[in-house]
């Protein structure tokens, strides 16, 4: 039997004669309706029990509001669609998500994306779960930032970079004379130091300690490092020269790492000459190593003691004239030179300014010297720089031989109390020709040839003997040029001394000038002019 439904939900207009109301005891109980044309009713869809209840109209109620209760969007059982679509506002395309939980994923509803759990699953007891690894988290699933890795090099900031980076650059070159790219001490000093931590941290002390953030080259590092500033770079520094400090002090590993310890103190000697501090404990300390414990890789034995001979000829200078008990010529402990790399160490001319110096406490105190002053004279003269150090030995060679002649003119003509000269017109007359010899040659070499390197300690002895103000100014310019290109702050010292010597020559206090080691030590001043 056909049932007969309100107008408003079979989608017809209802007739003007209907009544406004209707009873709520029975659909079957209204009064027929009157049509023209016959009605087929449209099976009604199911409602949901939940949301729709024919109890809940109370009668007199108008259709207008019945109409307004049953169009309202209620959940539905799964069946065929709708006639009449139910019009929604519409916000743009849907999408559907990929981010939500599996099981409501699985069964078609919609998530909150809730975690650990969302709401749906809590409120109808089902497991929630969600993808492990999600498309746009794959990049963060794993980073290398999360896993530890020790530094290879034992550098482990940007500022030990730049120290290292430096050290290898710049230092390596300043502190050697071989042409080319390489050096001895990237060479040889460097794998060493990639193999002992102590040595490592002296090399990037003594690179820290070189640079000069005050200088053009310096304020380059700041702007090419932005990421550190100058207090960060000062407090690693000082961080590596405690570091080294404590490692040298490990006196268990000495046999074990004694190539290390060279090398170490090596870094001391050459630290302190940057900073222009105290240089003679580190002397002191290879020659009490070098009586203990040789080195037993022979090019490393080499390098080593010719470099730190090269330099305590160069000490002897001073303080050797000052207390000749301190230290005897003979006493060397250097082995064959390999490959020599510096000017009058394998080569024995040093040895002969040492004998020279020697000579000035044998005339104070009134001993002859004629015998062995005229062997130093004669060797001298008749000895030829080794051109296997591949030195350009007719440049720089010939520049230490006018300068270990100098040095022996000098100290065997000291001036008597009635001369008022440096010393008598003859061998004045000599002086002067090898003086500008020697400036000559000096002012052939360019400000960026290595050979720099190897030019203080000739320029100290010159200008000891520089008498006119032309020389003195050349000699100036020469230091200066040295101190820019090596950043070894000790060259000022030996500057500082030369003007100090100079003043008394234009005093006329010939006898002070002829014992210039006196001049400096009465102003007190850590001198080595190497």
């Amino acid at each position: 039997m056909a049932s007969s439904i309100p107008p408003i939900l079979s989608g017809q207009e209802a007739p003007s004669n209907t009544s406004s109301s209707y009873s709520t005891s029975s659909a079957s109980d209204l009064p027929p309706r009157q049509t023209t044309t016959p009605y087929t009713p449209v099976k009604p869809e199911p409602l949901d029990d939940d949301n729709f209840f024919m109890e809940g109209l109370k009668e007199g109620a108008s259709f207008t509001a019945v109409a307004t209760l049953v169009a309202t969007p209620v959940a539905r059982y799964r069946g065929r669609p709708r006639k009449h679509l139910i019009p929604v506002e519409s916000t743009g395309p849907r999408r559907r998500t990929q981010t939500g939980c599996l099981t409501c994923r699985k069964r078609k509803k919609k998530c909150d994306e809730a975690k650990p759990e969302c709401k749906r699953c809590v409120a109808n007891a089902y497991e929630c779960e969600y993808l492990q690894k999600r498309r746009f988290e794959s990049t963060k699933v794993l980073t290398l930032g999360r896993i530890p890795l020790q530094p290879i090099f034992g550098l482990e900031t940007r500022e030990d970079i730049i120290f290292w980076k430096h050290c290898i650059e710049h230092l390596g070159i300043v502190l050697t004379v071989e042409e080319g790219r390489e050096s001895a001490f990237e060479n040889i000093m460097v794998p060493i130091a990639l193999n002992h931590q102590g040595l490592m941290h002296s090399l990037l002390s003594l690179a820290s300690k070189h640079i000069a953030f005050d200088a053009p080259s310096g304020l380059k590092i700041l702007e090419e490092n932005p990421s550190t500033t100058i207090e960060a770079l000062h407090e690693r520094s000082m961080y590596h020269s405690n570091a080294a400090r404590g490692s040298f002090r490990d006196t268990d590993t000495i046999e074990d790492n004694i190539l290390a310890r060279y090398g170490q103190i090596l870094c001391f000697l050459l630290e302190a000459l940057v900073e222009g501090s105290s240089h003679r404990p580190h002397l002191s300390a290879y020659r009490r190593l070098i009586t203990t414990y040789t080195p037993n890789d022979a090019v490393f034995f080499s390098f080593i003691s010719e470099l730190f001979e090269y330099y305590i000829y160069a000490d002897e200078l001073v303080h050797f004239a000052l207390d000749p008990t301190s230290h005897t010529v003979s006493d060397r402990t250097y082995p064959e030179i390999i490959q020599p790399r510096l000017i009058g160490v394998a080569d024995g001319l040093l040895d002969y300014l040492s004998r020279t110096t020697a000579l000035r406490d044998m005339i104070r105190g009134n001993m002859s010297v004629a015998v062995e002053a005229a062997e130093i004279d004669f060797a001298i003269r008749h000895w030829v720089p080794d051109s296997s150090s591949g030195n350009r030995p007719e440049v720089v060679g010939y520049i230490y031989k006018l300068m270990a002649y100098i040095h022996l003119l000098r100290v065997l003509y000291p001036p008597s109390e009635t001369t008022a000269a440096i010393m008598p017109l003859p061998q004045a007359q000599k002086l002067l020709e090898a003086v500008e010899r020697s400036l000559k040659l000096i002012n052939s070499l360019s400000s960026r040839d290595r050979r720099q390197r190897l030019l203080l300690l000739p320029c100290f002895i010159i200008g000891t003997a520089s008498v006119a103000q032309k020389h003195q100014d050349a000699i100036r310019i020469a230091i200066k040029t040295i101190r820019g290109y090596t950043g070894m702050r000790h060259v000022d010292n030996v500057l500082h001394v030369l003007e100090e010597i100079w003043q008394f020559m234009g005093a006329g206090e010939w006898m002070a000038v002829w014992d210039w080691p006196g001049i400096a030590h009465k102003i007190d001043v850590e001198l080595i002019p190497a």
